[in-house]
């Protein structure tokens, strides 16, 4: 951990600031800003949105910095206690909440950060540059924690269809461009390389299969179809599980790589086939859009290189565009996808004239597939701030990550704008005299696109402090890429979600809430991982998407999200607005505003589902488990009663025997360092709950089921008696 120097008080704001703009009038801070930035381009975007933005005044107090180490929570005076200021309200700062964020300024963080490539280790600039915004805010401590990482580098990625019955050398049918091609009218000028981070290098020419989505059930489908797979380079679609799973899965059934596609399929009917023009002359994915991303675990990120033999295999993430050459070239060979299971069907590249064969490929036609990586070590830079709060050992974090795969307007950095707009209105409320009952830390990781290798070592060196006073961690990756609004969360922090979302406007009228419904799926997303996992830290992860948005391509730019993703910035501000609430119910309330009902009642729902798993040909008693999901039930029941009729007059020593009981609750479903519930979970997938269990019973594993269910059932006694009076 390396301690920031001090720093002289922030200096007072110029006219052309982001802030401080009060001197000025608002026509001409459009211009200034325009000038500025030297684009007619975005000129004209600040002229447009200078009809639907309001522009806020930011006033300052400039404050010194002093130099040591925050999270050092075994150092009891760096936790003293602050005195609640008398006449702030929780009304008072919900209003300062609701009104600060602006969709101005999200625009302008999002430029900023989009305008340089910040992939993992290549952060410290941004880095030092959001602490500075952070300390002109007002927060009135930060810091920067810097960890060495090795950080996947493509080194050189070639793909190529091949005809080998030329005696002398092998002809090239088709040479895959393996980049997008961006509109004319996008100045951005970030491309990053078709490649998967964690991925083995390689270089295989080999026969090829199609094999669905890359599952243990598709390649058995092939095996059922005598498809031979072994030695053979699988084409899949991305979908239903993680991609790393896809590379796994290939390499212990013996292919020698893997290619991995979007296929319109995943887009619904928003695609041209059903005619929808491609972005940007309409919403459908662009055909040579490419879906990067990590095939690694966290728990083998810090390693670097995961080949070992056996265990990873070459893999290159590809465009439909270029896909198509290869899917065609099985036309005839092997099964047709339409004459299997219904669960291969409904690719949507049929209007390209793809048949969807099975293969494998002519003896002679063959793919070459070339990956070369290394892995540098490389400074990942984490910049913390915090403010303190009158209770010791309670503490809420909130984060995001600002590295990204190309300029990642929507993934991470609508969730970084998102981000600044929460720090700046919860320091304008600092600054106004509230002072917070709980600490309150804002984190801007990097690292997470490969493993979170700035968030997990971090969590590893704080795990016994972590365990002990982290009330929640509240993660946000994409604020916005869409209007649908998805949570993914740990069944404790239901209730202020719920009261949060109902506080606030949606952009489509009514609140959020109203569109939303409630419903939560499986923890998990980015950092929320390894706070899930490695701490057992209830998390939560907030996001507004759509069927279709540039995932992890080139096409995620600044001018993507101001004409398709986000126009007006609503979404990023709406998106502020809900997680600042959800801090400061979480921090504000004397009792913790915590459900654990809610987590039984999850738990009854998730046992549901875990039924489906069970062979037909096979008696499996879920009994047990039920059980004891009704014991804690009904403890929980009391308790959240209890709670319930606490008052802030109530002794501290009452409301704290309470709340700490909500705070242990989440670690109780810890198992030999992961989390028994809920298991790795990318933003956009919706994992089976209690996945230990789920999977031994789908691979009919009854003899581990069973002792998975009684581990479970354990652990969920141990709750039930946590939580008793």
């Amino acid at each position: 951990m390396q301690c920031t120097p001090g720093f002289q008080a922030p200096r007072k704001a110029k006219p052309t600031d982001l802030q401080g703009r009060h001197e000025i009038d608002q026509d001409t801070r459009i211009l200034m800003m325009a000038l500025r930035w030297k684009s007619r381009r975005h000129f004209l975007f600040f002229a447009i949105a200078v009809s639907t933005i309001a522009l806020t005044a930011l006033s300052r107090s400039p404050k010194g910095l002093f130099c040591q180490p925050i999270f050092q929570p075994w150092r009891s005076h760096l936790f003293a206690s602050l005195t609640l200021k008398d006449g702030f309200p929780l009304s008072t700062l919900e209003t300062i909440l609701h009104s600060e964020p602006s969709a101005f300024r999200a625009a302008d963080w999002s430029y900023y950060y989009t305008s340089q490539s910040h992939f993992p280790g290549e952060g410290k600039a941004q880095g030092l540059w959001t602490q500075k915004k952070w300390e002109d805010f007002g927060i009135p401590e930060t810091e920067i924690v810097k960890y060495n990482a090795p950080i996947s580098t493509p080194i050189f990625q070639r793909l190529a269809l091949l005809d080998t019955s030329v005696t002398l050398s092998p002809s090239v049918i088709y040479e895959a461009k393996l980049m997008e091609e961006l509109p004319f009218n996008d100045p951005s000028e970030i491309r990053t390389p078709a490649f998967h981070g964690q991925s083995s290098s390689g270089n295989v020419t080999a026969q090829f299969v199609y094999a669905n989505f890359g599952r243990d059930q598709d390649y058995d489908d092939l095996e059922q179809n005598h498809v031979e797979v072994k030695g053979k380079i699988a084409i899949v679609k991305y979908g239903i599980v993680y991609r790393g799973t896809k590379m796994s899965t290939a390499a212990e059934r013996g292919l020698v790589g893997i290619l991995i596609y979007t296929d319109p399929q995943q887009d619904g009917n928003i695609t041209e086939g059903h005619g929808f023009k491609e972005y940007p002359d309409g919403p459908a994915r662009p055909e040579t859009c490419i879906e990067r991303g990590s095939i690694g675990t966290i728990r083998n990120a810090s390693e670097g290189n995961p080949g070992v033999p056996g265990q990873s295999i070459p893999s290159l993430p590809v465009s439909y565009s270029d896909i198509v050459p290869l899917l065609k070239a099985l036309d005839g060979h092997g099964p047709k996808a339409a004459d299997m299971r219904s669960d291969w069907h409904g690719g949507g590249l049929y209007y390209r004239g793809v048949e969807y064969y099975a293969g494998p490929s002519a003896s002679h036609i063959v793919l070459n597939l070339n990956n070369q990586m290394s892995f540098p070590t490389k400074e990942v830079h984490q910049i913390f701030g915090i403010i303190r709060g009158s209770i010791e050992d309670e503490v809420i974090i909130l984060g995001n990550h600002r590295d990204s795969w190309g300029a990642g307007a929507g993934d991470s950095i609508s969730g970084a704008a998102a981000l600044m707009e929460v720090v700046r209105s919860f320091a304008m409320a600092y600054r106004k005299g509230w002072r917070p009952r709980r600490t309150i830390v804002f984190v801007s990781w990097e690292g997470a696109e490969t493993g979170q290798v700035g968030s997990q070592p971090w969590i590893e060196s704080l795990l016994p402090w972590l365990q002990k006073a982290a009330v929640a961690y509240l993660n946000v990756v994409v604020a916005a890429g869409g209007r649908h609004f998805q949570v993914k969360a740990t069944p404790l922090l239901q209730e202020v979600i719920h009261r949060a979302t109902k506080a606030v406007s949606s952009p489509e009228g009514g609140t959020v809430f109203d569109h939303w419904g409630g419903e939560m799926i499986a923890a998990g997303g980015g950092d929320a991982i390894p706070f899930l996992e490695t701490a057992c830290v209830s998390t939560s992860d907030l996001s507004f998407g759509a069927l279709y948005w540039p995932y992890h391509s080139n096409f995620d730019t600044f001018t993507w999200m101001n004409t398709s993703g986000d126009p007006g910035w609503k979404y990023h501000v709406t998106t502020a607005k809900i997680w600042s609430l959800i801090t400061a119910y979480l921090s504000e309330s004397p009792v913790l505003q915590i459900k654990a009902a809610d987590y039984a009642v999850a738990m009854q729902k998730y046992v549901e589902r875990i039924k489906e798993f069970i062979p037909s040909s096979a008696y499996f008693d879920l009994g047990p488990i039920e059980d004891a999901i009704a014991e804690f039930h009904n403890s929980s029941i009391i308790l959240d009663g209890y709670a319930s009729s606490l008052r802030s007059t109530e002794t501290d020593e009452t409301i704290r025997h309470v709340n700490q009981k909500y705070i242990k609750l989440e670690r109780q479903f810890c198992y030999e360092g992961a989390h028994l519930v809920y298991d790795f979970s990318a933003f956009y997938s919706d994992p089976v709950e209690f996945p230990r269990l789920s999977h031994s019973l789908e691979s009919e594993d009854l003899e581990g089921a069973r002792e998975w269910m009684e581990i479970i059932q354990a652990k969920i006694r141990d709750a039930a008696n946590l939580v008793k009076l």
